[in-house]
């Protein structure tokens, strides 16, 4: 593997004029630093005690603002905020509010306009918003529009998805300026487009699956698991904002942005990666990369010998081993690519086989674009990179450079000093050998291989010293041509790699196997070895005691035991039993008022029993300790019975049967436990997931769980019926008067449909605007209109806040019969609702008399 030094940066601080001027100003320096830490403490001290506390608007928006399970801040804008106060010396109070991100958010905007908030980000500039609070004048990120695909879609990708003859875009309606960029964002780029028109970004989701639509138009600070972003334009910038008339904080605000942008300029770029743009790690090969992967024949790799840990070859087996090699192993099983590797013992017999075009691939080389143009290979990206590391023997004096040895492999492209003496060798284990030898003062190497060669003990005495020059990085060479498919595909593999997943591939290829033995040991760690002996003593010493001793120890430890097991008895909520299969003796360790005859004949019922009245409902009542007795076996058992104050309890009996050295039972052993708000809590869990957190009627899921249930029990003479609702025009109710006030209308139309139908009906929210009530047994024709008539005269009474202004609703009602399934009932509800909507609304339809 070729690499570069560039000696002038590594050492240029080394050179022993430098270090004697150094030596002459120590002391003068080393004064001043006194003297400033003595006036920044005292200033840091008194800038302590007049900190300013700004209380901060924190709506929570993933991405921006953030709080996870542990109570920790994070974010985009909790980011910026912490650095921000690095210049500004700012504590802070991070407000949270209860209710939707809407709500929440509406409440901070007016909190932050009447002065009880400081400071909120996250601010799109627009002239009414300007008038309300003061911007900072320095934006501190963008947003952007972009076009997102299906994360599994590999039809359209950000390569080809200009090529195309048109679009298909799903934009929600209403979102007129997002819509105004996509159209010049198309124009811009010769791109033809239909808009798929929605309602909201479910729909839109809704519209990519069924490919009614090609990409969604969103903005990035929306993170969506289920897409992945193929084009992003027209930034928009966004700014902290305060109340009206804090200059100061504008003005700190302003300073402080441009010193870290000055600072650092990447940093608003490395948050955005962070927290917008994360890493993809999961890989997408799109069409053109799959054809041309079956297309593909095994591809010849070049690869470099003697170069552990990125490539080496097993002197007895013969087997390849190293870093790149389990690279390509791993992008072999990831994308079904073959590999044929092509072993070289030099760096010139490895050219030639480029020259040749006898190889297709370079396991591995330097990230070094002049080296790669010399070589004739494109690069892929790092797979690996490490700091250069110096390798000096730990006896080595090194204050100048001037006149040291140092030892290079013989392939190393160096910038020569005239000063220094070089010394060249076959390898970089022979330049280790050569500075623990003391024929050379110094050499050196990446982290990775210095390290698997200092693993050895024999390398003991060499001290390793980090560098400050650039990182040496690793990537895989693809030989020139003009099909650029095979280096996008490897890309992409090593784009989708974790870290874990690197860093367990270059851990088990650095870390050289060593053959030990006890000289070695004894050589390598003397004063552990006498540590060993001298503990191995003791020990032996301490066994014997132990032997002296163990017997009256077990007869203390036994009568100990036996002690704690009848406390245990007494102390524990848990009620114990055993039963002896020789004597037929029955013993319970109950603290209540039961007898070990009364818990044997104890009754228990099955979940539907009614244990108020005594009787069972489809089931002869059950004595479980008898039954478990006479199983003779191991096993948990819940059952339902009534304790001895007559109450119903649900108890848990785990147990366990004893067996003799024939394997027949003699003792049967277990414990009772209490499980009864255990079983409560689970069935209000249960009837909490089945509602509708808002109007408390049964959810979607439920609903459909349940009616289905219904009709699958429906007799060939029977029927039901099947009713869905929507309150008419409710999208302008919220636009008009707000989500609040359509909350409460759906609250009281969900109300007015619980007086209206029976108990035993199925009655639910869809979701949104729309509801559904599910009528069997007595249900004729005159009975479901007389309900339908009597549900729109209640709702029809429901006031909007005008007190002039109505609500009315759309119904459409389906006569269920024997043997039809859910979905083709809701399909013809949905028909007669839409014949309503289609006279005008505010009525009833009915299907299937």
């Amino acid at each position: 593997m070729i690499q570069r030094f560039d000696k002038l940066s590594i050492w240029k601080s080394n050179n022993q004029e430098v270090c004697k001027m150094i030596k002459r100003v120590l002391p003068a320096i080393l004064a001043l630093f006194l003297i400033a830490g003595i006036l920044s403490a005292s200033s840091a001290s008194a800038s302590q005690t007049s900190a300013r506390t700004l209380r901060i608007g924190f709506p929570i928006q993933p991405g921006l603002t953030e709080i996870d399970e542990d109570g920790n801040y994070a974010g985009y804008t909790y980011e910026y905020l912490e650095e921000i106060a690095q210049y500004t010396g700012w504590d802070y109070e991070f407000v949270q509010l209860p209710g939707t991100l809407n709500e929440s958010l509406s409440a901070m905007l007016e909190m932050l306009e009447n002065g009880e908030l400081d400071l909120m980000g996250g601010f799109i500039y627009n002239d009414a918003l300007a008038e309300k609070y003061d911007y900072a004048g320095q934006s501190y990120g963008s947003a952007h529009t972009v076009f997102n695909v299906l994360s599994e879609d590999t039809h359209i990708t950000k390569n080809n998805y200009l090529s195309l003859d048109s679009i298909r875009v799903a934009v929600i309606q209403g979102a007129n300026t997002r819509i105004e960029e996509m159209k010049q964002f198309c124009a811009m780029n010769n791109l033809d487009y239909e808009l798929v028109p929605c309602e909201s970004s479910e729909e839109q989701m809704t519209a990519l699956q069924e490919n009614r639509a090609d990409v969604i138009l969103e903005v990035d600070l929306n993170i969506v698991p289920e897409q992945r972003t193929i084009a992003k334009f027209a930034p928009r910038p966004y700014y902290f904002a305060t109340t009206v008339g804090n200059d100061d904080i504008v003005q700190q605000i302003n300073s402080a942005l441009l010193s870290i942008e000055e600072a650092d300029p990447c940093f608003s770029t490395r948050l955005y990666e962070t927290y917008f743009n994360p890493q993809e790690k999961s890989l997408v090969l799109s069409d053109s990369d799959r054809e041309f992967i079956r297309q593909s024949g095994p591809l010849k790799v070049g690869v470099l010998l003697d170069n552990p840990p990125f490539q080496s070859q097993n002197t007895e087996t013969g087997e390849l081993t190293g870093i790149s090699l389990k690279l390509l192993d791993n992008i072999s099983k990831t994308t079904g690519l073959k590999f044929e590797l092509v072993p070289v013992t030099s760096q010139e017999q490895l050219e030639e086989k480029i020259l040749a075009n006898e190889i297709d691939l370079v396991s591995s080389t330097a990230y070094d674009y002049l080296l790669a143009r010399k070589q004739g290979i494109a690069l892929t990206r790092p797979y690996a990179s490490s700091q250069y590391i110096m390798v000096v023997n730990k006896d080595a004096n090194l204050d100048s450079i001037k006149n040291q040895r140092f030892a290079l492999p013989k392939q190393i492209e160096y910038e020569e000093f005239a000063f220094e003496q070089i010394l060249w060798y076959d390898n970089l284990q022979d330049c280790l050998d050569a500075v623990h030898s003391g024929q050379a003062d110094y050499t050196y190497g990446n982290g990775y291989s210095i390290q698997y060669y200092l693993n050895n003990p024999k390398y003991r005495y060499l001290r390793s010293i980090p560098q400050s020059s650039n990182p040496y990085q690793v990537s895989l060479g693809v030989v020139q041509t003009e099909n650029t498919d095979l280096l996008s595909i490897l890309n992409k593999v090593i784009g989708s790699l974790s870290e874990e997943d690197l860093q367990s591939i270059i851990y088990q290829n650095t870390i050289q196997p060593q053959e030990y033995t006890l000289s070695n040991l004894v050589e390598s760690n003397p004063e552990a070895f006498i540590l060993i002996i001298g503990g191995l003593a003791l020990f032996i010493i301490g066994v014997l005691l132990w032997i002296l001793h163990i017997r009256n120890r077990i007869n203390r430890k036994n009568t100990m035991n036996l002690k704690k097991h009848y406390q245990l008895y007494e102390l524990s909520n848990e009620h114990f039993f055993e039963y002896n299969y020789a004597t037929g003796l029955f013993e319970a360790f109950f603290d209540q008022e039961m007898s070990p005859e009364e818990l044997l004949n104890v009754t228990a019922y099955t979940y539907e029993d009614d244990l108020e009245e005594g009787k069972a409902c489809g089931s002869k009542p059950q004595k479980p300790f008898l039954e478990i007795i006479a199983s003779k076996g191991d096993g948990i058992r819940d059952i339902h019975c009534a304790v001895p104050d007559g109450s119903p309890q649900w108890l848990r009996i785990t147990y366990r049967t004893i067996r003799d050295d024939g394997g027949k039972p003699a003792y049967l052993i277990g414990k009772i436990t209490n499980i009864d708000q255990e079983k409560q809590e689970k069935a209000m869990l249960l009837d909490q997931a089945r509602k509708d957190s808002l109007t408390q009627l049964f959810n979607a899921a439920a609903c459909r769980s349940l009616i289905s249930q219904r009709l699958s029990k429906l007799e060939s003479d029977g029927h039901g019926a099947l009713i869905i609702l929507d309150v008419d025009y409710f999208k302008n109710i919220n636009d008009l008067y707000g989500h609040f006030v359509g909350d409460k209308m759906l609250v009281e139309t969900a109300t007015a449909i619980n007086s209206t139908f029976r108990k035993q009906d199925i009655v639910g929210r869809l979701g949104g605007d729309e509801f559904i009530i599910y009528m069997d047994g007595e249900t004729g024709e005159e009975t479901v209109r007389e309900r339908c008539s009597m549900l729109c005269e209640k709702i029809g009474s429901i006031n909007l806040p005008n007190a002039s202004s109505r609500i009315s609703v759309s119904i459409g009602v389906a006569i269920a019969r024997c043997n039809q399934s859910f979905n083709a009932l809701y399909q013809q509800a949905d028909r007669a609702l839409y014949q309503v909507k289609n006279r005008g609304r505010n009525g009833f339809e009915i299907l299937g008399l």
